[in-house]
């Protein structure tokens, strides 16, 4: 494994883990009813902001690994 591949490895398992993160504060939330609140909205614009916020993360990981 070459030293670019591994920090690309590196940032794809630091993605899953916000993401993972991410799905689990939602799903918590969802089961506990909190997103049926007025702030509903909120809790979804977070979740969504943590998935693009990961999905940067990735995309920069693999801009930086690329040749």
């Amino acid at each position: 494994m070459t030293i670019s591949q591994g920090l690309l490895l590196e940032s794809w398992v630091s993605t899953r883990r916000l993401l993972s993160k991410a799905r689990y504060e939602f799903l918590k939330d969802y089961k506990q009813g909190l997103l049926i609140d007025a702030d509903e909205d909120e809790k979804i614009e977070l979740y969504e902001e943590s998935l693009v916020e990961a999905k940067a993360s990735l995309s920069i990981a693999r801009t930086n690994v690329e040749p």
